[in-house]
């Protein structure tokens, strides 16, 4: 699938589940409610983009990351990118490599 299709096939789903994207956080989706139809469809879309990139975990940080029920919430509050939901697919896939 090209990336066009790709993007297409993103905003035909943000317009079928009713996602709403702010002008002032262009790029961003309120996704609610928490752990709702719209934060599944936008988690398995970025699972799937996941596993054709991989990176390197950062054991750096001082701050623990947040939970995916705190992920959730914040999508709802705020908004989120697909790339925020990056780090919450296949948790354990880095011990694997």
């Amino acid at each position: 699938m090209r990336l066009s299709q790709r993007i297409y096939l993103w905003y035909y789903l943000c317009s079928i589940l009713g996602l709403s994207i702010t002008a002032q956080h262009f790029g961003s989706l309120v996704l609610c409610p928490p752990g709702g139809q719209s934060f599944a469809t936008a988690y398995m879309m970025a699972c799937e983009m996941k596993k054709r990139r991989r990176r390197k975990r950062d054991f750096g940080s001082l701050m623990r990351p947040a939970t995916l029920k705190e992920v959730q919430n914040i999508c709802c509050e705020v908004g989120c990118e697909l790339r925020d939901l990056l780090n919450y697919c296949d948790p354990f896939g880095w011990l694997d490599s």
